[in-house]
């Protein structure tokens, strides 16, 4: 019942009360007419690749940060897998259980995790993030 409330009490930029949605790429509550209105006629989206092994994982964002927080996610998903190539210095241990330290930084985590991967000849792991303009609006 206070949700409903609060809702009540939202308006779109234009003023607008009904018909509203919550608009996830603007952030924001939005009317129809003020939706369109916004929509960029050639919308620019991150396309990011990574390689390994087992061949390419390919996903589409629509902010290069997004696909950054992407690539970040990936690489602490695999950085256990460090250990399988190099001797990891005593000091890269940050926890009684024996994990490897991932820097706090999460570009510096990307730099550091695909650094290792090209000095050794046994992985094949790399990333790409390239921007591109595609042709026509993307729905909301």
């Amino acid at each position: 019942m206070e949700e409903d409330k609060k809702r009540d009490n939202i308006r779109c930029e234009c003023g607008a009360v009904i018909g509203l949605y919550l608009s996830k790429r603007l952030n924001r509550w939005i009317c129809p007419s003020c939706f369109e209105k916004s929509i960029e006629p050639n919308p620019t989206v991150w396309i990011l690749t990574v390689g390994h092994k087992h061949g390419e994982d390919t996903s589409v964002h629509s902010t290069e940060a997004f696909a950054y927080d992407a690539l970040h996610d990936y690489v602490v998903e695999w950085w256990d897998e460090i250990e399988e190539h190099v001797k990891v210095p005593d000091d890269w241990y940050d926890s009684p259980d024996g994990d490897i330290y991932i820097p706090d930084d999460h570009r510096a985590a990307i730099n550091l995790y695909f650094e290792i991967q090209r000095e050794h000849k046994d992985c094949q792991e790399w990333a790409d993030i390239e921007q591109h303009r595609i042709d026509g609006p993307v729905p909301d």
